[in-house]
């Protein structure tokens, strides 16, 4: 299931690729979009291999595997509030820093690439909590043995993105494209994931032991 699924998210990239080839092409904002995803996805990196590798997963899998789900619920929501709290504070200290982070990002850029990497990045920070969150979620699933709604959330981010760029390109210009991820992780990495925590009957709001 997950092989086809990267497959198939694979195909969905290439089409995304493209789209913003017809689109924008090799320019000045294509090289803007591209930039805005370098601090994203540096947070998603620094967070999310340490929270699944580490902390989530072999705990989770050593007291399912005990077969005490209470225990592996409550250190769940604790792990998973704890470390949404962290993300959400970066992702804050990120947005209120943009500017200079866009600055730090591209120092070549001119004003108005600047101002549009600054717009880019603050809409596309947010999607870095769903990513985030999703991922511990996906976790979760597949400890138990399921993988439906991981193979799913991919290909619903990548159709989002293509579908903004397309619809929404000769209103939004290149901003679309952005939309289109956070609207992709909202929903893929988001509210698909919550139903399946929910059908484990794992918590999803935060909580503390």
């Amino acid at each position: 299931l997950l092989v086809v699924s990267i497959f198939l998210s694979r195909l969905l990239g290439f089409l995304r690729e493209w789209v913003l080839a017809q689109t924008v092409g090799a320019s000045q904002l294509a090289d803007v979009y591209l930039a805005s995803f370098t601090i994203p996805d540096f947070l998603n990196y620094l967070m999310a291999a340490g929270a699944l590798n580490i902390s989530l997963i072999p705990v989770l899998a050593s007291y399912v595997g005990e077969g005490n789900q209470v225990s592996a619920r409550r250190v769940y929501q604790t792990l998973s509030t704890v470390l949404s709290l962290i993300m959400l504070l970066l992702i804050l200290v990120c947005q209120l820093f943009a500017h200079r982070l866009a600055y730090w990002v591209a120092p070549g850029f001119n004003t108005n690439q600047l101002e549009t990497l600054t717009y880019l990045l603050r809409l596309i920070l947010p999607a870095q909590f769903f990513f985030f969150w999703g991922g511990m979620a996906n976790g979760v699933q597949q400890t138990h043995g399921k993988f439906i709604y991981s193979a799913i959330a991919p290909l619903i981010y990548n159709l989002c993105i293509v579908s903004f760029g397309v619809l929404l390109y000769p209103q939004l210009g290149i901003a679309s494209f952005s939309f289109g991820v956070l609207v992709g992780a909202f929903l893929g990495f988001g509210v698909l994931q919550i139903w399946g925590l929910r059908r484990l009957e794992y918590p999803i709001l935060p909580g503390l032991f």
